[in-house]
């Protein structure tokens, strides 16, 4: 059982080193391959590690990116935000011709082609907050430290704190970090039909 347990552990490294060479080659503007994260509990991390798998050319799974992703600076709201993937299509195509686009993320915080899906995630310093807005989107969001308010167009503020999610249905709504720590949070983001309540 030792024997096997090293030679597991060792075909993990190659995985993991040939997952590294993969990343380098591919070559992405804006990405740093490696392991790890600046990230410590009391500052907003500077990368976030994402871990992308696909297939060997037989068939088998396989880590094809291992790689640290820079968060991109909101200016003046205290918000870091990484642009971890997008689709653009639905069923989504998992196939490597698409790898390259997908991994690029959306800079706008949705794809707004009415069938797409983005991933970020944000870092809110204590002060910091979002402009009231809102998207044509169905959002998932998930509190994975810290806390945050999110305040509605019609006054009404709630507190999401570590491990609580709230759906946002394509209403008006900012977010606020009005505690002492720094929030990190997740949000999935579908395209979605308009809301007529929503139009003004």
């Amino acid at each position: 059982m030792a024997q096997l347990g090293t030679l597991h552990v060792a075909a993990i490294d190659s995985l993991r080193a040939r997952a590294r060479t993969r990343a380098a080659l591919l070559d992405v503007p804006g990405v740093i391959v490696g392991v790890g994260t600046s990230m410590t509990p009391d500052s907003p991390p500077a990368s976030v590690r994402r871990i992308i798998t696909g297939h060997d050319p037989d068939g088998r799974a396989v880590v094809v990116a291992d790689e640290l992703l820079e968060a991109r600076d909101l200016s003046g709201e205290g918000i870091g935000l990484a642009e971890l993937w997008a689709t653009f299509e639905m069923p989504v195509d998992a196939s490597d011709a698409t790898l390259t686009r997908q991994r690029e993320g959306s800079v706008p915080t949705t794809v707004a082609n009415g069938s797409g899906c983005a991933f970020h995630i944000g870092v809110i310093a204590p002060g910091g907050a979002s402009p009231m807005h809102r998207t044509d989107s169905l959002d998932y969001g998930i509190c994975l430290s810290g806390e945050l308010e999110m305040e509605l167009d019609s006054g009404e503020v709630t507190t999401i704190r570590a491990g609580e999610v709230v759906i946002q249905r394509g209403t008006y709504h900012r977010w606020h970090n009005s505690g002492d720590k720094p929030c990190t949070f997740a949000w999935i983001i579908l395209d979605a039909l308009p809301q007529g309540a929503a139009k003004r």
